[in-house]
C-alpha cells in the first residue's frame, strides 16, 4: 500500500530452499515479492494457529493455569512465545553490549538496500528458509532415524501407513512422534526427556547457525556468531518442545516484528506506528 511496497511486489526473484544446514538451491521459477510476502504471512498465520491449539490449547492452558496449577501455562507455545521471546532479546541486548563496549567484538549489521522493502522482504523470509534448513531438514531428519532406532519395537506394531505418518510428523511435531512410540516426552517430563544425543544436535546445529551468519558476508561482524548460537540453541529447544512453528514464530518476532517498528522502516512509512515501539 505504498509506491516503495508496490515496486518490490512486483519485482521478480529466485527465492532458495535450504536443507541440511548446508545444501540449497534455487528454486527453477521467478516468483514476483508480492506472491512471496503472502506465501510468508499464510504460513505466519498457520503457525500462529497451530501454536494457539498444541499442546494444550491457549484457552484450556488458562483455564488449567487459573484452577489447577500455573505450570499448566507454559504448555501452550502461543502463551510461552513472548516470555521466551523477550528473555531472549534481553540477553541479546547485553551480550552485544558487553561484546562491543568490553571485550571490543563488533555485532555489525545487515546493510538496508535503497528500497527498504527490500530489505523486509528478505528479513520475513528468513524464518521460513533457515528454521527449515536449522531445525525441520537438519534436526528433525535426525530425529526420524533416532525414533526408528529407540523406538524400533512399536515400530514393528505399525502398519506401513501408520509408518509413513510418522515418518512425516516427526519433523513437524516431534513431541507427538514420541509419544505414539511411547518415549518420554518433553510435554511430560519436561528438558529431562531430551537425550544426549538430542542435546548434540542442538549445540551442532546452533554452532553452525551462528558462524553462519557471520561467514554469510552480509554484514555481520564476529560479535554475531555468539548471539546467533544463543538464538539457535533456544530455537532448537521449542522446536523439540512445541514443534517446527514455535521457532518459526520466534524467528518471525526478531526478524519481521522488531524490524517493523525500526526507524528506517516504521518512522519512514508508518510515522503513526512509530510511538508503539516507544512504549
Amino acid at each position: 500500500f505504498t509506491p516503495d511496497g508496490v515496486t518490490v511486489s512486483m519485482q521478480f526473484y529466485q527465492p532458495s530452499i535450504e536443507l541440511f544446514m548446508l545444501y540449497g538451491f534455487d528454486i527453477p521459477f521467478a516468483l514476483n515479492g508480492g506472491a512471496i510476502f503472502i506465501f510468508l504471512w499464510i504460513l505466519f498465520v498457520i503457525c500462529f494457529i497451530v501454536a494457539w491449539k498444541l499442546r494444550e490449547s491457549f484457552s484450556q492452558a488458562i483455564r488449567k493455569g487459573v484452577s489447577q496449577s500455573i505450570g499448566k501455562l507454559f504448555d501452550n507455545n502461543l502463551f510461552m512465545m513472548p516470555i521466551i521471546s523477550s528473555m531472549l532479546l534481553l540477553s541479546i541486548i547485553g551480550i552485544h553490549s558487553f561484546q562491543e563496549n568490553v571485550a571490543g567484538f563488533p555485532t555489525g549489521e545487515i546493510p538496508i538496500e535503497p528500497n527498504p522493502y527490500e530489505t523486509f522482504l528478505g528479513l520475513t523470509y528468513a524464518p521460513f528458509v533457515e528454521e527449515l534448513s536449522f531445525r525441520v531438514s537438519s534436526i528433525g531428519f535426525f530425529l526420524i532415524l533416532y525414533l526408528l532406532v529407540v523406538g524400533r519395537e512399536q515400530l514393528a506394531k505399525l502398519s506401513s501407513a501408520q509408518t509413513l505418518k510418522l515418518i512425516i510428523l516427526t519433523p513437524l511435531y516431534p513431541d507427538k512422534a514420541k509419544r505414539w512410540l511411547g518415549i518420554k516426552t518433553v510435554s511430560d517430563y519436561g528438558v529431562k526427556a531430551i537425550s544426549i544425543y538430542e542435546w548434540i544436535m542442538i549445540i551442532i546445529t546452533s554452532l553452525v547457525f551462528g558462524l553462519a551468519h557471520y561467514l554469510s558476508g552480509v554484514g555481520w561482524g564476529p560479535g554475531k556468531i555468539t548471539t546467533a548460537t544463543l538464538d539457535g540453541l533456544v530455537f532448537g529447544l521449542t522446536y523439540l518442545m512445541y514443534g517446527a512453528q514455535a521457532p518459526i514464530l520466534l524467528h518471525w518476532f526478531f526478524n519481521y516484528y522488531l524490524w517493523f517498528f525500526t526507524p528506517e522502516f516504521a518512522l519512514k512509512y508508518y510515522p503513526n506506528i512509530y510511538p508503539l515501539f516507544l512504549i
